[in-house]
């Protein structure tokens, strides 16, 4: 037997011991462990941003965990993880997890303050945080020309509209620190003068 069986024994054994101690002590932990494997989404919880509300109205089916839930399931590359905001609270363990999700080609949708407490930590040379929290506000925005055939925006804004973004109170504004793999989908002038950076929706690999 090759250590890679061996090992492969072991984890295979352990995860057998592992879900009769769940299915015995914590079933409703086992029951989620079950369901990630088999959805398409997965939802982090979160306190300000809740976009299972928004899949529940058009009907798409989710799993939705807790951050803590990350240091045990295992991520599909195939899957999309949507972290809502805040998105604080997921251990290094579960950053890792993300990280290793996303370079094997996994679709990551993160909202708001997980800029700094997700997107900030995975990809430290790509983006931050710009410390200039927003106001209770509203802004104009505008798809950036380039992008306006993007799957993502796809009847995002409809007709002649002047489309408006609502800040939340404490937003976090977007610096974009490597241009050239990051792809603005919609900026907005208004945000720039209001808070120093114009990014609203980003893209990239």
């Amino acid at each position: 037997m090759t250590d890679y069986e061996k090992m492969k024994k072991a984890y295979q054994a352990s995860s057998k011991i592992m879900e009769k101690r769940m299915e015995k002590e914590r079933p409703q932990d086992l029951e989620i462990l079950k369901k990630v494997k088999e959805s398409s989404t997965i939802i982090v919880a979160g306190t300000y941003d809740k976009v299972e509300m928004v899949l529940d109205l058009i009907k798409v089916p989710y799993v939705l965990i807790q951050t803590y839930d990350l240091d045990q399931i295992t991520l599909n590359p195939e899957q999309i993880l949507i972290i809502n905001c805040p998105g604080s609270g997921i251990s290094e363990r579960g950053l890792q997890k993300i990280k290793e999700f996303v370079k094997l080609g996994g679709f990551l949708f993160t909202t708001d303050w997980a800029l700094l407490h997700v997107l900030e930590k995975l990809f430290p040379d790509y983006l931050r945080y710009n410390e200039t929290p927003t106001g209770d506000d509203c802004v104009r925005v505008e798809i950036v020309s380039k992008s306006k055939d993007n799957r993502f925006l796809e009847g995002l804004f409809e007709g002649q509209a002047d489309p408006i973004w609502w800040l939340e109170s404490s937003s976090y504004p977007i610096q974009i620190l490597e241009k050239s793999k990051i792809k603005v989908l919609v900026t907005s002038r208004e945000m720039m003068e209001k808070y120093g950076e114009p990014p609203i929706i980003i893209l990239f690999e």
